[in-house]
């Protein structure tokens, strides 16, 4: 087996794929927190416990890093979209 295979990422992934392997937090948590109006990683490591990681949390994971880049871009991503429509008039 010669061929390269991609990992696959958060944004491609189900709500079930596990984003913080150390602490068994979901990506449809990291959702839930940014729509309940979480804004910054300390407020999701508080809320979901994602990012609350060991200090071997890059063997744990599947991507062989910390969770708090992808929590970041989900941040980056999704907080936006969130406040763009509690801004639409109902």
């Amino acid at each position: 087996m010669d061929e390269v295979k991609e990992a696959v990422r958060w944004k491609d992934a189900s709500v079930e794929m596990t984003i913080c392997y150390c602490n068994d937090v979901k990506k449809k948590d990291i959702i839930l927190a940014i729509v309940g109006g979480v804004r910054n990683i300390k407020d999701i490591a508080e809320k979901t416990g994602a990012s609350r990681c060991s200090a071997s949390c890059g063997s744990e994971s599947a991507n062989g890093r910390c969770c708090e880049a992808d929590i970041l871009e989900m941040l980056d991503l999704y907080a936006p979209i969130v406040d763009q429509l509690r801004r639409r008039p109902v």
